[in-house]
């Protein structure tokens, strides 16, 4: 689908994500305070060593973190993966060619 093509950071623990095909402003605090994985993310020092992963289908950080592009769009644009899903329940529900 997108791929990620520069991100710019906004403060905190928020990044706006520029996209081949617009943009989305993702806040990570969430994901943070959930600990695991993400907990090194808590480090500012650290969350600046966010970079795009190959081909720009991932958003990454060393330590092998890393978030789908696809999914840090959905997040961003509810309403896209509203229409995603609708697209996936009528091609399902479509008459499978004989």
């Amino acid at each position: 689908m997108r791929r990620i093509v520069s991100i710019q950071p906004l403060g905190g623990f928020r990044l706006r994500l520029v996209y081949d095909g617009g943009i989305a402003d993702v806040d990570f605090s969430q994901s943070i305070g959930k600990g695991g994985v993400c907990t090194p993310m808590a480090d500012p020092a650290f969350f600046g060593q966010f970079f795009i992963g190959e081909g720009g289908r991932s958003l990454e950080w060393p330590g092998d973190i890393g978030f789908c592009s696809d999914a840090l769009w959905f997040e961003a644009h509810p309403e896209d993966f509203a229409a995603y899903l609708q697209g996936i329940d009528e091609h399902r529900s479509a008459p499978v060619p004989s």
